[in-house]
């Protein structure tokens, strides 16, 4: 309730989404931000590029088969590099959705 309100304040200011999901993250982000207008530097510079969401879409392609094996192009996979690269996007995919929530 309280961020909701929070969030129509900063609306009314000019402000988008995408300062943060909590009150806190958004205090630090517009934090960094005016230190970077004040006198930017590489360590805000940084803090700033890694809070914000830059990937959103990923293509995962396999190359199995391709290099390092003899007559395997077109084989069925046995399952071990399904599942590997399964496992892989499922990670990436939780990654991604997390940093792009934490910044509303």
């Amino acid at each position: 309730m309280i961020f909701t309100i929070f969030i129509h304040r900063l609306k009314e200011w000019g402000f988008e989404r995408g300062w943060g999901d909590t009150t806190g993250r958004v205090k630090d982000t517009i934090r960094i931000f005016s230190e970077i207008l004040q006198a930017s530097d590489l360590v805000n510079l940084e803090e700033l590029f890694n809070r914000v969401p830059k990937i959103f879409n990923v293509v995962i392609f396999s190359i199995h088969g391709y290099f390092g094996q003899a007559d395997v192009l077109g084989m069925p996979d046995i399952g071990g590099q399904v599942v590997y690269i399964l496992v892989r996007v499922r990670a990436l995919e939780d990654e991604l959705l997390l940093r792009i929530k934490q910044q509303d």
